[in-house]
């Protein structure tokens, strides 16, 4: 595949399918293929995490692997379902106008 070639598809799929589908299945890609499944950070504050006491400056890492499959904020988790992101958040908008920008 060369640049060309990628042009004529993406403009396909905007002029067929619009961006809202297209963005969809990015973003459904990026929950089960994350970029970085482990995010390395350091805790600003102090805080309380599932019971722990975290201090200050602690290094931590962050799987977002297994967040992005959790079963208590996924319905079938494992399942590429891009349709799960064209769902509008407010009930009194339609999916097209949050998800085109």
């Amino acid at each position: 595949m060369y640049v060309g070639e990628f042009t004529h598809v993406t403009t396909f799929l905007k002029e067929n399918c619009g961006t809202v589908f297209l963005n969809a299945v990015i973003k459904e890609t990026l929950r089960l293929h994350p970029l970085g499944p482990l995010l390395p950070r350091e805790v600003q504050q102090q805080c309380e995490i599932g019971g722990f006491l975290i201090p200050e400056n602690t290094p931590m890492i962050v799987n977002v692997y297994q967040i992005m499959r959790d079963p208590t904020v996924w319905e079938e988790q494992f399942m590429f379902a891009p349709e799960r992101f064209l769902v509008s958040p407010e009930p009194d908008k339609e999916a097209s106008t949050w998800m085109s920008t």
